[in-house]
């Protein structure tokens, strides 16, 4: 019935924009909305950057990856990688003369072409990897590493054999493809930190998901895959694992990325985020999948149109995303009682 309240309301809104009765009566219904719902409002956004050559397509989602000072951001719309260095607090980054275009669907790197980018990581030197380095995964197969400022190719084994991969992700020095047409997930274990021997499927043979839908997925030991229809799949060791989303109030519509924080193990504290475009914000759940809580833009800010990526930095309270054009940051707000 809120709902309907503040549909109707916009609609009265749209013919008499400074009714004052429908301005007020909009404000009650939202906030009252918003208790119900668990909502908490985000304010005051700082714009990083913003994107006008090549533009954004809107449902292409992009990535973020943020490693010490290092930012990188995937623009996929545009089929570049930007590079950034963060301020010593981590709320600005280099200015705009000083950001690079790091890596270009299209371009010629030695011998080869840059295809279409796919998605990019941060490959932490843990497990057998002995080293630490961004990547990007071209729709050829190609990982593009980043190493003393340049991407360099380091082709991934049977890359040949993808139908189309849509995200990647790492977990103790491994490499994992999600290829939804393939209705699986690949783990390529690292060798002489390269990932040149065949992979193995992660999913057990037991496993009955449909993976075709799958949009984007985040590991933490545990995998978890977000689908176009809203759902998040769980697995640990290749087997489902329960995510029931136990008190969302609303699906999700058009979701676009997941994100898991906290540290790197599969039982460790942290929260999963899921960017979700058609309603306009992000969603928290715990890691058993239960709802904590949305995040919405204040009415006053237009940064949360078109969501893509994002990156939550729990320790500095801090939320990078990826909006349309928009490179922006705002702090996280505490959870109540914590």
């Amino acid at each position: 019935s809120l709902q309907r309240t503040v549909e109707l309301v916009e609609a009265g809104l749209a013919i008499l924009p400074e009714d004052e009765v429908l301005v007020d009566l909009r404000r009650r219904a939202t906030l009252k909305q918003d208790e119900l719902d668990q909502v908490t409002r985000l304010y005051h956004f700082k714009r990083l950057d913003s994107y006008t050559v090549g533009g954004t397509a809107l449902n292409e989602p992009s990535r973020i990856a943020i490693h010490d000072k290092d930012a990188l951001v995937l623009n996929k719309g545009a089929g570049q990688v930007h590079g950034y260095t963060l301020s010593d607090v981590g709320d600005a980054v280099s200015s705009r003369a000083e950001t690079q275009v790091l890596l270009r669907t299209g371009e010629k790197r030695g011998a080869i072409d840059v295809a279409e980018l796919v998605d990019m990581a941060w490959l932490a030197p843990t497990g057998s990897r002995t080293t630490g380095e961004f990547v990007v995964l071209d729709r050829e197969g190609t990982l593009w590493a980043l190493r003393n400022g340049s991407f360099e190719a380091a082709p991934v084994a049977d890359s040949d054999t993808w139908l189309k991969p849509v995200a990647i992700g790492a977990y103790m020095g491994n490499l994992y493809v999600l290829d939804p047409l393939g209705g699986r997930i690949l783990k390529y274990l690292p060798s002489n930190n390269a990932y040149t021997t065949p992979p193995f499927p992660y999913l057990s043979t037991t496993v009955t998901v449909d993976m075709l839908g799958a949009v984007d997925m985040a590991i933490d030991g545990n995998v978890y895959v977000l689908f176009a229809d809203g759902t998040i799949h769980k697995f640990f060791d290749g087997e489902e694992k329960p995510f029931p989303m136990t008190g969302l109030p609303t699906g999700m519509r058009n979701p676009t990325s997941i994100f898991v924080s906290g540290a790197q193990e599969p039982q460790a504290e942290g929260w999963v985020y899921v960017t979700d475009r058609g309603n306009e914000r992000i969603v928290q759940f715990d890691k058993e999948g239960n709802y904590i809580r949305s995040f919405k833009a204040n009415t006053s800010e237009p940064y949360m149109t078109a969501l893509g990526g994002l990156f939550v930095d729990e320790t500095t309270q801090r939320m990078f995303m990826f909006s349309e054009r928009q490179f922006t940051l705002v702090a996280l707000p505490p959870l109540p009682g914590r």
